[in-house]
């Protein structure tokens, strides 16, 4: 609970993320298994959305943080590092959701190449112009 906390309003969407990039990785493994062709760049588009918000949450963060340090009267170091150290987290779930998309995207490509990929004809579906 404390990981929400301190992501403030970014948390659940960052969770949001997490479990899509979870899916297209699942969905993307298993048609490759399958012999079929997966759309790996939707894995690189949500990563980055991930690293955009978490850099987002980050500044809303700090400026959060620096508003009350301005309007404190008498403030301690321990305050102003606990409020900057928090401001981080968002950015690192972020970045850490683009570098899991990004491995991820490279191994299914890498993945996607050494298997046979079968096409829609041979698995018993037709061409819709037919």
């Amino acid at each position: 609970m404390q990981l929400f906390t301190a992501t403030g309003i970014a948390g659940i969407p960052l969770l949001v993320l997490s479990l899509v990039i979870g899916a297209l990785i699942l969905r993307a493994v298993t048609l490759l298994v399958r012999g079929r062709k997966a759309d790996l760049f939707s894995l690189l588009f949500w990563g980055f959305a991930a690293a955009v918000l978490g850099f987002l949450a980050q500044c809303a963060g700090l400026y959060r943080a620096l508003t009350a340090i301005s309007t404190a009267t008498e403030i301690s170091p321990e305050v102003v590092a606990t409020g900057f150290a928090r401001s981080f987290v968002s950015t690192l779930w972020g970045s850490g959701l683009l570098m899991l998309a990004a491995v991820a995207w490279v191994l299914l490509r890498i993945l996607g190449r050494s298997l046979p990929v079968r096409s829609m004809e041979s698995q018993g579906g037709g061409s819709w112009g037919n």
